[in-house]
């Protein structure tokens, strides 16, 4: 968006929403959107997805693809 007004051309709004959050904990986590609750709130019919850790690389790398093993990454 600055960039774009910086350059003299038309910007599109920011959407709040849609802009990446991340925590800084162990295992580290990041979101895009709302939140499940917050979603619910607004009226949206949602699906809750799940992904196991066997296919995620860092954890591959870690020996940690155990469902126990998601909060010692």
């Amino acid at each position: 968006m600055v960039a774009e007004l910086i350059a003299g051309k038309h910007a599109h709004p920011v959407k709040p929403e849609s802009i990446a959050g991340c925590t800084y904990c162990h295992p580290q986590v990041a979101s895009v959107g709302y939140t499940e609750a917050k979603a619910k709130e607004l009226g949206y019919t949602i699906k809750v997805g799940r992904f196991p850790f066997i296919g995620n690389g860092k954890a591959i790398a870690l020996g940690r693809t155990r469902r126990h093993d998601q909060n010692r990454l």
